[in-house]
């Protein structure tokens, strides 16, 4: 039993009448963030643009302008460029509109639904041009046609195509958590470059957070970044890398700053806070007080579609849960199979050992109620 030992350290973070059956803590509401995060919970960037006018992004890119709007905004802008340009022509048809045979009463509708017809390609045979003037603004209507639906329909398979939904099937534990049992990587005190050596050990304090991916195809090719957002004295705001290792691997030299992520299990992505990490040293209340946000990117390719695509996520100071480790969630079944429960992704349990640097430097532990 951890709390007794490493009292009152620890008992700030257990309860000492059931903390091994604990897995279901969650932080409280008592102290939270007065700033908006940058990465939303649907991975999108809470960053607004002043002095950036839509038209001048429009007049800069159209395509892309049309390719990043949603969907009911580019279905609606189509709606109307289709009404709107039939509206224009019918009104060019009116001007001789006796030269189209087959209108019935010569009437402003039947130049609108001969321009539908034309600019569609439909072509029933009641109605058909009889003057080179119609001709003329049918050649200009039908080419004006033919560009226009190219653009469009390029624009609607591309948006289809993408996988940038496929994002939703990838999840992150929703709290990340910070402790000292989680082992890191020691280096060797006479270690070369040939050989690194070193072992794994707990007692350093890690950062530590999971992934998930729900499907059963390969992410291919994953890259991982981890960042830490906060602003500086000058009131400027910086981003600091942050080295982690989601593999164990003693031999490979740690000048490579990079561990990749491959099987179809959970990734647990551990950040060591040491004396090299921007962490080091900082209580919730410093992190709070330096609107600190770690940010997460993730870019992978898809294995079917052959396509890369970038789930984002970052996790505020309420959200790192001091003292605690995550609950494991893979077991083998009756058929020894191995199976993930992925309800059991941001559970977490009490951790082993005592928080080194913030807590003790701080002589307080005020910083880090829940």
């Amino acid at each position: 039993h951890v709390c007794g030992v490493f009292s009152p350290v620890m008992s700030h973070f257990c309860d000492e009448s059931d903390s091994s059956l604990d897995i279901s803590f969650q932080p409280s509401k008592a102290k939270r963030e007065s700033y908006t995060r940058l990465i939303s919970r649907d991975g999108h960037f809470n960053v607004k643009q002043k002095g950036v006018r839509w038209w001048s992004l429009l007049s800069a890119d159209v395509y892309h302008f049309f390719l990043n709007m949603g969907w009911f905004g580019l279905l609606f802008v189509s709606l109307m460029y289709w009404t709107l340009a039939n509206l224009l022509f019918a009104g060019l048809y009116y001007i001789d509109i006796e030269s189209i045979d087959g209108s019935q009463g010569e009437t402003f509708k039947d130049a609108f639904f001969f321009s539908v017809q034309t600019m569609s390609t439909i072509g029933y045979g009641n109605q058909h041009p009889n003057s080179l003037y119609i001709n003329i603004v049918v050649f200009f209507q039908a080419w004006i046609s033919l560009v226009t639906d190219g653009m469009v329909f390029s624009i609607l398979i591309s948006k289809l195509s993408r996988p940038a939904r496929l994002r939703h099937t990838v999840r992150f534990s929703e709290v990340a958590v910070m402790n000292a049992e989680t082992p890191s990587y020691h280096p060797a005190k006479d270690r070369q470059v040939s050989d690194p050596g070193g072992t794994y050990e707990e007692g350093e304090v890690v950062l530590s957070f999971r992934i998930l991916n729900l499907r059963k195809r390969q992410l291919c090719n994953p890259i991982l970044a981890i960042k830490l957002l906060k602003r500086d004295p000058e009131g400027n705001f910086v981003f600091h890398e942050l080295d982690f290792e989601n593999n164990r691997q003693v031999g490979r030299t740690r000048d490579v700053t990079w561990s990749s992520l491959y099987l179809p299990l959970p990734w647990i992505v551990t950040h060591p806070v040491n004396k090299l990490s921007p962490l080091y040293g900082m209580s919730k209340k410093d992190m709070i007080d330096q609107e600190c946000e770690i940010v997460v990117i993730f870019d992978v390719i898809d294995e079917l579609s052959s396509k890369n695509f970038q789930i984002r996520w970052s996790y505020l100071p309420s959200e790192i849960l001091w003292g605690r480790t995550f609950a494991p969630m893979v077991i083998r079944d009756k058929d020894g199979c191995l199976a993930v429960d992925s309800e059991l992704l941001s559970e977490t349990r009490p951790a082993r050992g005592m928080i080194e640097g913030s807590v003790q430097a701080s002589g307080d532990t005020s910083d880090f109620e829940f």
